[in-house]
C-alpha cells in the first residue's frame, strides 16, 4: 500500500479551468506525464456498500476497480481507501489481461478472465465486491511543482451503465461536463498547501465520479 496522502478536489466550469491554468503558469507546475486516457471499471457489493457509505459520510471508506490507459502498463486492480481526506491504494497488477482483452470481450466475460488472474496471484477483491457497476472514461493532465504537490485535470468525462452482455465499447456513453481538479499531497505539507492555494479563489469540496456516475445512470441522487 503506498504511504496516505491528502487529496483535495475542486469542480471547476470553463472559466475556472482556465483560471487554474493560470495558477499552474503562476506558481511553477510542470507537466509530470503526458496527457493519456484513464478508464475504470467500478465494482459494487450486492447492497451498493460504496455509494451507500458516501452518501453517508463514512469517513473511513472505500471502492475497488479495474484501472487501465488506453496507452500504458497492465490492468490493474485498485483497492481505493479513503480516512476523511487522506487516501491511499492497493494494486494488483493484472499482466495476463491486456488492454485489449478488455474491449474485445464481453463485461461477463471480462470479469471471468480478472478472477482467474486473481485466483491465479492467490489474490480475492475483499468483502463481496463482485459485481461490475460503471464504466468512467476521461482525459487526465499531470503536473507537479518542485516541493513535490501534484496536481491531476480531468477533463472529457463520460460514464456508462455497465450492461454484463455487451462489450465497454458498445455501452451508451453519458457525458459530464464538469472539470474536476485535484491536489495530492504528503500530510506534512498541509500548511504549505494552504498557503498555495489562497489566490486560487476556489474552494475544495467532496467530489465522487462514481457517485456522479451512478447518479447519471439513476442508481443514486447526488448533486
Amino acid at each position: 500500500m503506498k504511504d496516505k496522502r491528502y487529496e483535495l478536489k475542486f469542480v471547476l466550469d470553463q472559466t475556472e479551468y482556465q483560471e487554474s491554468r493560470v495558477f499552474l503558469l503562476q506558481k511553477h507546475f510542470k507537466k509530470r506525464f503526458k496527457k493519456r486516457t484513464v478508464n475504470s471499471l467500478y465494482f459494487e457489493t450486492l447492497d451498493f456498500k460504496s455509494v451507500r457509505d458516501n452518501l453517508t459520510g463514512i469517513s473511513k471508506r472505500k471502492k475497488i476497480r479495474l484501472r487501465w490507459y488506453d496507452k500504458g502498463d497492465s490492468p490493474q486492480i485498485e483497492i481505493k481507501q479513503r480516512s476523511n481526506r487522506l487516501g491511499s491504494k492497493n494494486r494488483i497488477s493484472l499482466d495476463d489481461i491486456s488492454p485489449i482483452e478488455i474491449y474485445q470481450n464481453s463485461i461477463s466475460q471480462l470479469i471471468k478472465k480478472i478472477f482467474i488472474s486473481l485466483k491465479d496471484k492467490n489474490q480475492v477483491i475483499p468483502n463481496n465486491y463482485f459485481l461490475p457497476q460503471l464504466y468512467v472514461n476521461y482525459e487526465r493532465e499531470y503536473f507537479e511543482n518542485r516541493n513535490n504537490i501534484r496536481i491531476t485535470i480531468d477533463r472529457k468525462i463520460n460514464f456508462s451503465n455497465v450492461m454484463n452482455y455487451k462489450c465497454l465499447n458498445d455501452l451508451k456513453r453519458i457525458n459530464y461536463n464538469k472539470i474536476i481538479l485535484e491536489l495530492k499531497f504528503d500530510p506534512n505539507r498541509k500548511n504549505y498547501v494552504s498557503n498555495l492555494i489562497k489566490n486560487l479563489k476556489l474552494t475544495p469540496c467532496r467530489h465522487s465520479k462514481y457517485l456522479a456516475g451512478m447518479s447519471k445512470a439513476g442508481y443514486a441522487t447526488y448533486i
